[in-house]
């Protein structure tokens, strides 16, 4: 029972991770746009686990697999954010 709880704990503190890195660090891995950037770096990560050169990053996948549906909620919670500093984003790039 303890290992269960304690594999429920890691799970949610674990979930959301690839949102909360990819919408609030100032490096993202999506590019310009960050609308549903968490969902598309689990998306990348499990892809790309199944080439044959993918390396350590095959040891990740099932981490993705458990965060992408977490993801996609969260990232769905925080799009009025992500499209509001999009928009910005955009924006800015144009009149530079």
């Amino acid at each position: 029972m303890r290992c269960l709880l304690t594999t429920m704990w890691l799970i949610l503190i674990l979930s959301g991770c690839a949102t909360m890195t990819e919408t609030f660090e100032d490096r993202s891995h999506c590019g310009v746009s960050r609308v549903y950037c968490g969902t598309r770096v689990d998306a990348m990560v499990i892809a790309a686990a199944t080439d044959e050169s993918a390396g350590v990053i095959r040891a990740f996948w099932p981490i993705a697999l458990v965060d992408l549906p977490l993801s996609l909620v969260a990232d769905t919670l925080l799009l009025p954010y992500t499209t509001f500093m999009d928009t910005g984003v955009k924006k800015k790039t144009a009149q530079e």
